[in-house]
């Protein structure tokens, strides 16, 4: 296991108290002994290169950077150059073998980080089982007899089971914050358009959020700093008194009840801390987000892949074909629908700080069970077509893992954070 958070791996590393190589070393001896199938390649020479330049520029007196010595993974649909992006579809490859890495890879490094492997992940991102046929079965480190969640669950798997204290995903309808909920740990899914695609395949291109998992909430500003650095997600300086936090009503309907008892005690304690709680009920558009997602799966994957392959999901394949079945017209109303409601949504918002719910409505299903999409998924898909930020965070364990999801109006990001981190640890710096 790879001992420590980002922060705390950074700190020993910056102090000369661990080399990188040393920290790096740790997390690839993790990967191999990983029993749980969260891992589709693990890039020993790569990553140990990485450590050593990390250590001759400490040697040298160079400032290291805010991840410095930090390993991560990176789901499948992110390129990594000389690498097969297979997104989930085993044999014989369908995508060209990238020549540089993607665009978020290729941050977090800059920042210091060092990329250790690739995830599993649901076939085309289309799912939230957390792997794909061909591929070994992909467990949950709280309960190996159960999924980890998706579709980016390998990535929640790694982290969750102590391989690297950071991973990259992807989050068009929750495939960061639900596969977080179901392992206990930190998702965050930033503004929509926040942090670049380029070099991710694509899912459903207008709603795609490259998003990451972390141990602590520290760890994700961290992240975000290096994946967005410009200042288009400054979030208003902290306005005084508690903040003010919309409940969802409907998002605690039909849910799990030892869900709804864990996210309820949660808010209470803010509550009797000092937050301020308020029934909310977000405008949304609940017809014609399907028909975005297939009409735009449809769109890029049908130009590389027949829809026929044998090696395609049933569940996959339907997708693909309904896309291709979604006519202009529905599209584009489809599109305008989402702008008009963003527009009423952050109207709706305008006196609160933060927004609540359950993550996922139930805990993570027994592995071999049908795709739990349908359910799994039905909180934090509106925040997608939205395009708001959103982050899970856990607030039960035992015996299964529960996540509260939070969210805040587009841009807030650094906002939603600072919140999270202040109601989950108050007082902490």
């Amino acid at each position: 296991m790879t001992s420590g958070d980002a922060h705390t791996l950074r700190e020993a590393f910056v102090a000369g108290e661990r080399s990188a190589t040393e920290i790096v070393r740790a997390a690839l001896a993790a990967a191999a002994a990983d029993n749980l199938g969260s891992l589709w390649h693990v890039f020993d020479e790569r990553a140990l290169g990485r450590a050593a330049e990390l250590d001759s520029a400490r040697a040298a007196g160079e400032p290291a950077g805010a991840l410095a010595a930090v390993p991560f993974v990176a789901k499948d649909c992110f390129a990594v150059a000389g690498i097969t992006t297979s997104c989930g579809i085993a044999g014989e490859r369908v995508l060209d073998v990238p020549v540089e890495d993607g665009d978020a890879v290729a941050s977090l490094e800059a920042a210091g980080a060092v990329l250790i492997g690739k995830t599993c992940m649901d076939q085309l991102a289309w799912g939230m089982n957390g792997g794909s046929p061909g591929f070994p079965p992909t467990r949950n480190p709280a309960d190996p007899t159960r999924m980890p969640g998706g579709s980016s669950g390998g990535s929640a798997a790694a982290v969750a089971g102590g391989i690297v204290p950071l991973a990259l995903g992807t989050d068009a309808g929750g495939s960061v914050r639900q596969p977080a909920a179901w392992c206990g740990i930190v998702g965050f899914k930033p503004t929509l358009g926040a942090i670049s695609t380029g070099g991710c395949a694509p899912m459903t291109p207008s709603l795609d959020t490259v998003g990451t998992f972390s141990r602590t909430i520290a760890d994700q500003q961290l992240a975000l700093e290096a994946l967005a650095p410009d200042d288009t997600l400054d979030a208003p300086a902290q306005a005084p008194g508690a903040p003010r936090i919309g409940v969802i009503e409907s998002a605690f309907t039909d849910v799990d009840p030892a869900v709804a008892d864990a996210c309820e005690n949660a808010l209470r304690r803010w509550e009797a801390a000092g937050a301020t709680l308020v029934a909310l009920e977000l405008p949304w558009v609940r017809r014609g987000l399907a028909s975005v997602f297939s009409a735009e799966l449809a769109s890029f994957w049908t130009t590389v892949v027949d829809p026929a392959d044998g090696r395609l999901l049933p569940t996959v394949r339907a997708g693909l074909e309904r896309g291709g079945e979604v006519d202009a017209v529905s599209y584009v109303r489809a599109i305008d629908a989402l702008r008009q409601v963003r527009q009423e949504a952050a109207a709706a918002v305008e006196d609160l700080d933060l927004v609540a719910g359950p993550t996922s409505p139930i805990v993570a299903q027994p592995l071999g069970d049908p795709d739990p999409t349908a359910v799994a998924g039905r909180n934090t898909r509106v925040f997608n077509g939205l395009g708001w930020p959103a982050i899970s965070i856990p607030v039960a364990g035992e015996p299964l893992p529960i996540g509260l999801q939070l969210a805040a109006a587009a841009g807030h990001d650094g906002r939603l954070l600072d919140l999270a981190r202040e109601l989950t640890h108050p007082g902490r710096d």
